[in-house]
């Protein structure tokens, strides 16, 4: 009986120290959980005070003065063309004049051809003016958290497509087991072209659903898809926007096979909800038709 009273207090003390260390795991709060408190929270509180216009006439300009406005309108192209780059940078890097028509290989390196699209003066290739993709992936961080994920993509020889991705997080709390669903929906431009490398911009809408509600947002998305040499790909997305009353901001970074219409690849999704990580490995399968 002694023995018994014995293990039942060291099992007593492993649950205490184990709510201790993780006190959210051993009640069933993990990372999904704070994301949706994240999201229902009111932004009202924290609102920025309105500064005080100063009511100083400065009558004249000292020569100082004059040179420091020419300081700051020089540092202040400076910071707008960095910020802008990302815009003007890739047409220019990829030889894009934004004149020159483009269409889509049925498959990449079809024929071997260097990349996934023809550029005008169109060779005799089997070229295409509408390309749909569908992904399929599966994600882990090795702790309890993992994530089913799918896309779909549309593009077109007007450089105007669309995409939407979706993704299911599961999260393992030992006692119970929470989840929630993410993705967004855009409308995308690609802004920047050749034939082994192609930029996509655009804008759309984010959206949560949890168990209780339904959240949504604006989003922004910047991509690229790079066709180095048969038969990788490489592939980099970005989204910042907002959902319900906090930011989410999304990195996404693969790595891939291509055979024929197939893809298989692997790497790295972050999604950051407010001050909340949920990343982890990914691998998965991409269609192309």
């Amino acid at each position: 009986m002694k023995r018994c009273q014995k293990h039942f207090k060291c099992f007593l003390m492993l649950i205490s120290l184990s709510s201790f260390l993780n006190p959210q795991r051993a009640f069933g709060f993990g990372k999904l959980f704070s994301v949706r408190v994240a999201v229902d929270e009111s932004d009202g509180d924290h609102q920025k005070k309105e500064k005080p216009h100063s009511h100083h006439h400065h009558h004249g300009c000292e020569c100082s003065e004059c040179c420091d406005d020419d300081d700051d309108g020089f540092f202040s192209q400076l910071f707008t063309a960095g910020i802008t780059s990302p815009w003007w940078g890739p047409p220019i890097a990829l030889a894009d004049n934004s004149a020159e028509s483009g269409k889509f290989l049925s498959t990449p390196y079809e024929n071997s051809h260097h990349g996934l699209m023809d550029i005008e003066p169109f060779g005799q290739l089997d070229s295409q003016d509408v390309q749909f993709r569908f992904l399929a992936d599966y994600g882990s961080d090795f702790s309890g958290l993992t994530r089913i994920g799918g896309q779909f993509e549309v593009d077109t020889a007007s450089r105007l497509g669309f995409e939407t991705s979706w993704n299911q997080f599961q999260e393992d709390l030992g006692t119970t087991t929470d989840e929630l669903w993410l993705g967004d929906a855009n409308i995308t431009w690609r802004f920047a072209q050749n034939e082994a490398m192609q930029f996509h911009t655009g804008v759309g809408l984010n959206w949560l659903n949890a168990a209780t509600n339904t959240d949504t947002g604006f989003n922004f998305t910047y991509g690229f898809d790079l066709f180095p040499i048969k038969p990788w790909v490489f592939r980099g997305t970005m989204d910042l926007g907002r959902i319900g009353d906090t930011s989410r901001v999304h990195f996404r970074g693969d790595v891939g096979l291509v055979w024929k219409h197939f893809e298989i690849f692997t790497g790295y999704n972050l999604e950051r909800i407010s001050n909340v990580n949920l990343q982890g490995v990914s691998a998965g399968i991409q269609f192309r038709f």
